[in-house]
């Protein structure tokens, strides 16, 4: 019933379809099918419907849809400085080992702190960093 009464893909949905996929093998107790991946991807529509895209692909940001673009770019910058610093530090700028997916750097911008919370539902990631 949970997934009936809590809103659609609120924190308490989440919960419901990740106790119902670990504790009942995915069947609710209507005998419904509870497709947690497919929810994932619904909830990453839902708080990361932008995407953008620089450097052929090697960097990537998903951001929630009040994210400016122009706050991206400054956020690229920034990213692409970071690099270069690092680089300047290693006195290189070739990759250890290339055609791993840490090849591409993809940074996850949400709208709000509230909704930086579904990081760990939608990714895997513990929030409570600090």
């Amino acid at each position: 019933d949970a997934m009936r009464i809590y809103p659609y893909l609120g924190e308490q949905y989440f919960v419901a379809a990740e106790q119902i996929t670990t504790n009942y093998g995915g069947i609710d107790a209507n005998g419904k099918t509870v497709n947690l991946d497919q929810i994932r991807e619904e909830g990453k529509e839902k708080y990361l419907p932008k995407t953008y895209t620089f450097d052929d692909g090697a960097i990537v940001f998903k951001a929630g849809d009040k994210v400016s673009e122009e706050k991206i770019k400054r956020l690229y910058w920034a990213a692409k400085e970071v690099r270069s610093q690092f680089y300047r530090t290693v006195g290189s700028d070739k990759p250890l080992e290339s055609g791993h997916a840490d090849d591409v750097l993809t940074m996850v911008i949400y709208n709000s702190p509230d909704e930086y919370q579904f990081n760990r539902q939608l990714y895997g990631y513990e929030t409570n960093n600090g």
